[in-house]
């Protein structure tokens, strides 16, 4: 269950900084830069989907997939997370998706746009 919310910055793997708006006591369990509040930044765009790290509970029950925004961040081995029930749950197993672009290429419609 997500807690108190908070604006991070997420780095590109380009460089380019966004703003992603996520779980904030996730976010500081992986090391995630809160942003400052004096600059404004673009959200994430569409074609770009985060990097993120997915944690797993010993009997495989429990998950969480958890934004990184820094692809040089390294991630703890484990986290301590609440459970839906208000017991602490140690999550282990780090496995680190990165981070995909999707390209869209024009199409050429076969319709006349008026350029010769």
């Amino acid at each position: 269950m997500a807690g108190s919310m908070a604006n991070f910055h997420y780095y590109t793997d380009a460089g380019t900084v966004y703003v992603m708006r996520m779980d904030e006591s996730n976010a500081r369990a992986v090391g995630n830069e809160e942003m400052n509040t004096a600059l404004s930044y673009a959200g994430v765009p569409r074609n770009i989907t985060k990097r993120y790290v997915v944690y797993r509970s010993p009997d495989q029950r429990t998950r969480r997939k958890i934004y990184v925004s820094k692809k040089d961040t390294s991630v703890p081995a484990e986290i301590t997370v609440k459970a839906g029930t208000g017991e602490d749950i140690t999550l282990a197993q780090p496995q680190v998706i990165p981070e995909k672009i999707r390209v869209y290429f024009k199409a050429d419609s076969g319709l006349n746009d008026g350029t010769p």
